[in-house]
């Protein structure tokens, strides 16, 4: 389709009119930006069109005019006449909603069955390593009331035990949190910031207390993105204050996290640009959410996290 100045259609197709579910006399002269989902989002868009020129391969979301949402793989470009004065934008799009549903269903089941593979390990570590452990305490217990070894001997034995069950227990605490699986979401939350924060770092929590119940693939979710970002903010940011919000606003759940560290810039995505970046936009995508992340030099750095209830 074509679009003027004014951002009204002046000239489409016959798949522009199916692919929106509309007809001649509703699209022709009607407002392009009308049928986009984020109309903040797309000013920007609009901003790096007259900057660019062109724009390839991006993903808009649009509400048809039967109410129904898709999602556009789209290529904008804008045409000028011979005085480079802008004549009008050419959008081409691709309906690829039925492909994004798939592969969030894909990646949904791909976390689904790392949690399940966690809970596993954790409950053999815990019922066959850590039976094994308790087992060996209690005999170095009585081989040392036989002073079979001697004093010094003992305690280094026992003392190498204790390191053991502790580390155990660390490995079970992060396979899969008990106070995630038996108490929930907030909870595991407040058991993590417990264990994380120092004299140097201090967190703060906060959270609505009508929070709803959600299913536990997506508290595990939730509670991983927190853990994550944490983690992130430890090893590079170098924070003193760690920010954590968990709300409902308007049948969605929203996660704010901020630190004050030394922060950096996002276009670059220079510190977040590894594997912790990639798996929180994993979970963020395999639940239909949305990710912002907004971050400057010396100012500190913040996700806002949204998931829809259902």
């Amino acid at each position: 389709m074509l679009f003027d100045n004014r951002g009204r259609i002046v000239d489409y197709n016959g798949a522009a009119i199916e692919a929106l579910e509309t007809s001649r006399e509703e699209i022709h002269f009607s407002s392009f930006i009308s049928f986009l989902t984020n109309r903040k989002k797309e000013k920007s868009l609009f901003a790096e069109l007259e900057s660019e020129d062109s724009i390839v391969d991006k993903e808009l979301e649009v509400v048809t005019k039967k109410g129904n949402v898709k999602t556009f793989l789209v290529a904008l470009n804008t045409i000028r006449d011979f005085h480079n004065d802008v004549v009008n934008y050419q959008v081409i799009f691709k309906d690829i909603t039925k492909r994004n549903a798939s592969q969030k269903l894909l990646l949904k089941t791909i976390i689904e069955t790392q949690e399940n593979e966690r809970e596993r390990i954790a409950r053999d570590l815990h019922d066959g390593l850590g039976q094994t452990l308790a087992a060996i305490k209690l005999n170095l217990d009585a081989v040392k009331d036989k002073q079979a070894l001697s004093e010094g001997e003992s305690e280094r034995i026992e003392h190498l035990i204790k390191v053991s069950t502790k580390q155990l227990r660390e490995i079970c605490f992060n396979a899969l949190p008990n106070v995630l699986s038996e108490l929930g979401l907030v909870e595991g939350i407040e058991e993590l910031v417990t264990r994380t924060q120092s004299d140097k770092l201090t967190i703060n929590f906060k959270y609505t207390n009508t929070f709803p119940k959600i299913y536990k693939s997506l508290e595990v979710a939730i509670y991983r993105i927190v853990q994550e970002f944490l983690n992130n903010s430890i090893k590079h940011s170098e924070a003193k204050q760690i920010e954590i919000a968990l709300t409902e606003n308007h049948d969605h759940i929203v996660l704010d996290l901020s630190d004050n560290g030394k922060g950096f810039v996002v276009k670059d995505m220079m510190i977040y640009s590894g594997q912790g970046l990639k798996n929180i936009k994993s979970r963020v995508n395999s639940f239909n959410g949305d990710l912002e992340i907004t971050s400057e030099i010396n100012q500190g750095t913040t996700f806002i996290v949204t998931f829809p209830v259902n």
